[in-house]
């Protein structure tokens, strides 16, 4: 379903509901709560079957996976083991760099991290309210007054779940990648199943009939948000209290044994999945992201099946690792089960760490080859097809190649490592300058990360020629005279509106010599054409004498070319995409506004990134792409030579070869 991903919340107000009940009769019975206890238990519970995953997972992408991707695997197992991983995904989801990344197996760890975060929290204010609660009555009583104690901790619930609300409304807005993930925009969907526990003996009794309305209202909810949202819906925020207030409704129903949706939920066959619910969610995620790899992608009917066939190692897990560590008589020590737990979280980060951060692939290649021209004989890229032109032609090898397919994402233009390449979020523009900064002669380059790749190449000019370049360039934000929509979503792009307003006045202020504008393709909110829109923008610009000049956006490959590449070396054709399909979409935006603004000029340089029928992923002994659209920029900076002859006949001054 699109919104499925509802489940996890889903998941948290029931988690919230369980736990709290179990602290609440511990106190209540005791008065106290033994904390030790508590995060042992939680540690029998969680880690036995984390962990083995975790193992599996890592050893799955030994096998399966290519080396590109063992890294990050290595460090989400890390974080997932020390039940952190979800901040590393925030971060990653933030990253434009990352943001096409292919799913990690680990990606649904985040949800435990989130979760046992908030016990490491919540049993702490539970123990206050016992404690303010035998206060209030006699210090040294061993038992408290259970109504007390429940408005204490009913206070205490309140004041997480408020301000994580809130929280998660703003944030969702103004950063919605982010907000998925960190556990501050969360803490509320637990706090509903705790105030529900904290609250449950102060309901009424319901009528059989309030309970079925109850139930029924709950359970449409939580269909209807898992029926109707999809990835464009900015989640969690106001969206998700209609799937947890759902299930609170549903939790509230079921005080009722009797009704129709209690025994409907109650079958057999749905008490089976619920037994082996927490060994199913941990495996299902892995198997789905070995399987598409390995297939190419999923149809309905293949993701069906990889689900079902994952109860077989829930079950498996269920019955031989985590049964068997609930009952063991050898950890009945809290200490012992503490420090055992802890032990092997660390040897399973620490591990995957070592072994898929440091072993090295089927097929890795070292960087080598110069980076920036040189002499004759140290052309690599495009500066070699000048001399030969059939160095364009996909090839089944071409090893040595730079950068290698591992450290090609990292292969990036300066703005991103220097601070001034914008996200998402960001509307303020902060240009970078490079070349002679007290030059007579300055080109400011514009748009988005299709305009950022063309930095190692200007900056190479800058260098040889004396001018000064200034990059003002942001994630998915061409420079455009309308609002357009965040690329691959249906969300308004509002930061990208702020942020052309102030690059156009810091442009008409500062008056460069040459505007270098480059794009890829995007979609306005209105449903105009495009080519009107970036004409909107421009025109002001040409009007106050500026010269601009596009440069046309580069091929689309159809695939992620350093992936491709890392697990297909010595195939390398089955990396390659039609001319045909590269080109269709590469740039029909900008040529459109070209006719309608008078005195833009356009250098298109595609002929020298895909020469032949099929685009090669490696000309020259250089990895084209560093993604699955943009250039590295090893290849950006061989295209100087090139880029130099096109604003050379613009009247750029160029150095005496």
């Amino acid at each position: 379903m699109p919104g499925g991903f509802v489940g996890v919340d889903i998941f948290f107000v029931i988690s919230g509901f369980l736990i709290t009940g179990i602290l609440l009769k511990k106190a209540t019975s005791d008065g106290r709560i033994g904390l030790a206890a508590f995060y042992a238990k939680r540690a029998k519970r969680i880690l036995p079957a984390a962990l083995l995953v975790l193992v599996v997972s890592g050893a799955l992408t030994l096998i399966v996976l290519p080396r590109t991707r063992w890294d990050d695997v290595g460090l989400q197992t890390l974080g997932a083991a020390f039940s952190v991983v979800n901040w590393i995904f925030a971060a990653t989801a933030t990253d434009y760099l990352r943001s096409d990344s292919a799913p990690s197996p680990l990606q649904h760890y985040w949800t435990l991290s989130v979760e046992e975060q908030f016990y490491l929290l919540w049993p702490l204010l539970l123990v206050g309210a016992v404690i303010l609660a035998r206060r209030a009555k006699d210090v040294h009583a061993t038992r408290i007054s259970e109504s007390r104690f429940r408005r204490k901790a009913f206070g205490a619930a309140l004041l997480i779940t408020v301000p994580s609300l809130g929280y998660s409304i703003f944030y969702t807005v103004h950063n919605p990648d982010a907000a998925y993930f960190v556990t501050t925009t969360r803490m509320w969907e637990l706090g509903i199943g705790c105030i529900l526990a904290i609250v449950l003996p102060w309901v009424p009794k319901l009528s059989p009939r309030v309970a079925v309305i109850l139930g029924t209202a709950g359970i449409g909810a939580m269909l209807a948000a898992a029926a109707f949202y999809s990835a464009d819906t900015r989640f969690p925020g106001s969206a998700a209290l209609l799937p947890t207030l759902g299930a609170a409704a549903v939790i509230l129903a079921g005080t009722d044994k009797r009704t129709v949706v209690t025994r409907a939920l109650s079958i057999r066959p749905l008490q089976f999945i619920g037994d082996i619910s927490y060994s199913l969610y941990l495996w299902h995620w892995p198997l789905i992201v070995i399987g598409t790899y390995l297939l190419g992608g999923l149809e309905f009917y293949q993701g069906v099946l990889i689900i079902l066939l994952a109860i077989v190692p829930a079950f498996l897990s269920s019955h031989y690792v985590e049964q068997p560590v609930l009952r063991s008589r050898a950890l009945t020590v809290d200490v012992r089960t503490l420090g055992l737990g802890m032990l092997g979280m660390v040897l399973t980060g620490v591990l995957a760490v070592t072994v898929l951060s440091a072993t090295p692939g089927p097929h890795d290649q070292s960087a080598s080859g110069s980076t920036s021209g040189g002499p004759e004989d140290r052309r690599i890229g495009a500066q070699i097809l000048a001399d030969d032109p059939s160095a364009g032609a996909p090839v089944e090898s071409a090893a040595p190649f730079t950068p290698s397919a591992v450290a090609a994402p990292d292969d990036n233009p300066a703005p991103y490592a220097d601070g001034c390449h914008q996200d998402a979020v960001e509307d303020s523009p902060v240009p970078c300058t490079y070349g002679a900064e007290d030059s007579s002669y300055e080109v400011a380059l514009v748009g988005d990360s299709h305009a950022a790749q063309w930095a190692p190449a200007l900056e190479e000019l800058a260098t040889k020629n004396d001018w000064k370049l200034t990059t003002y360039t942001k994630s998915s934000c061409p420079l455009v005279g309308t609002m357009i929509f965040l690329t691959g979503k249906d969300q308004s792009y509002e930061s990208c509106g702020r942020w052309n307003e102030k690059v156009t006045s810091l442009l008409l202020r500062d008056q460069p010599d040459l505007v270098v504008l480059s794009s890829t393709t995007h979609r306005a909110v209105n449903g105009k054409p495009m080519g009107d829109a970036f004409a909107r923008a421009w025109q002001p610009l040409s009007n106050a004498g500026l010269n601009l000049v596009v440069i046309a956006d580069t091929p689309l490959p159809s695939q992620d070319i350093p992936e491709c590449v890392s697990a297909n070396e010595e195939d390398l054709i089955s990396c390659t995409t039609s001319q045909k399909d590269a080109f269709a979409n590469a740039w029909p935006e900008q040529r459109a506004a070209l006719d309608q603004v008078e005195g833009v000029a356009s250098v298109n340089l595609n002929e020298l990134i895909c020469p032949e029928d099929r685009c090669a992923p490696v000309i020259g002994n250089v990895l084209v792409y560093r993604d699955s659209s943009h250039l590295t920029a090893t290849y950006s900076r061989s295209l100087a030579g090139a880029l130099e002859q096109g604003l050379e006949h613009l009247g750029a001054p160029v150095a005496a070869p």
